[in-house]
């Protein structure tokens, strides 16, 4: 490189990975979007409930037991549950806290039973609200471990594409919104996308 040639460094908050988002660090906090009903039986969301269904199980009762209203634009942050990542066959799974954006009210198409998606601009409107919540939690959590010496604190901020599968809202809308929200906690957050075959 020549003397005089500048290195700019990228200011980004999101570095993107081909990789597998369940292969993350130990203590990595996995980021997804989520409908307010509980429902992980699609998409990226059903590999979350069959990974890590002690996780499932909190977040289903907590859906049910609270209103849409209430859920719509928040974040429910689930520790590392005991029953998954407990010894298996292959030997000790690592834990990860699973961060479950409340990005839409429903999904898919609306039916006499429950609600459908909301408008892509409804999403990352809830994306943006979730994000603040999600900061909100992890600064709290951070800061209550400083004070009381809590032992295990959020590591790593890991995420799919969220958005950008079911709930079908483009990946650079929501990349910017994740930007604009997650900047200031001064953290890297690491997107990972399957290979494509």
């Amino acid at each position: 490189m020549p003397e005089d040639a500048v290195c700019t460094a990228s200011s980004s908050v999101i570095e993107e990975v081909t990789g597998d988002l369940f292969d993350s660090p130990d203590n990595a906090v996995l980021i997804h979007a989520c409908n307010c009903l509980g429902s992980w039986g699609a998409g990226i969301a059903k590999a979350f409930k069959t990974k890590y269904p002690a996780a499932y199980k909190v977040h289903h009762d907590y859906c049910k037991a609270t209103s849409n209203e209430s859920l719509i634009g928040t974040t429910q942050l689930i520790t590392p549950q005991h029953e998954d990542y407990k010894k298996a066959d292959s030997g000790l799974k690592k834990k990860h806290w699973i961060a479950c954006l409340f990005t839409s009210v429903g999904y898919g198409k609306p039916t006499k039973t429950r609600p459908g998606m909301d408008k892509p601009d409804a999403i990352l409107e809830n994306t943006r609200k979730s994000l603040k919540d999600l900061k909100t939690q992890l600064l709290k959590i951070e800061h209550e471990a400083e004070g009381e010496g809590v032992g295990s604190i959020p590591g790593e901020l890991w995420s799919c594409k969220i958005n950008s599968g079911l709930f079908a809202v483009d990946w650079a809308d929501t990349r910017r919104v994740m930007e604009e929200e997650l900047k200031s906690l001064g953290r890297t957050v690491t997107v990972a996308s399957p290979e494509r075959s």
